[in-house]
């Protein structure tokens, strides 16, 4: 049968303590962080720019749509990074050790 999340989270600690379980998660706060802000602040600039453009009148659907596409779009490239150190984090930890 396949381990279930607790079975996992047993083993991990068993193995390797408590502090196992977290390992990584400054990471993955590191990418949140820097994705979140980014995508959120991109979309503000976008859309300002885009209703400055209109000559002030609101944007339709569509260019909102792509605004926030855009917007995602160049926060995933920001935050890929740490999307990275993140997996090496939690990857190193479970190679066997050299002797």
């Amino acid at each position: 049968p396949i381990p279930g999340f607790g079975t996992i989270i047993q083993k991990i600690v068993k193995k390797d303590g408590v502090s196992a379980i977290y390992k990584g998660v400054d990471a993955a706060i590191g990418r949140q962080m820097v994705y979140g802000t980014a995508r959120i602040g991109l979309h503000r600039t976008f859309s300002d720019a885009l209703v400055k453009w209109n000559d002030g009148k609101p944007v339709n659907f569509l260019t909102k749509t792509l605004s926030g596409m855009a917007s995602g779009a160049i926060a995933v490239c920001i935050g890929t990074p740490f999307d990275i150190a993140l997996v090496r984090l939690q990857s190193d930890s479970m190679t066997p050790e050299k002797d």
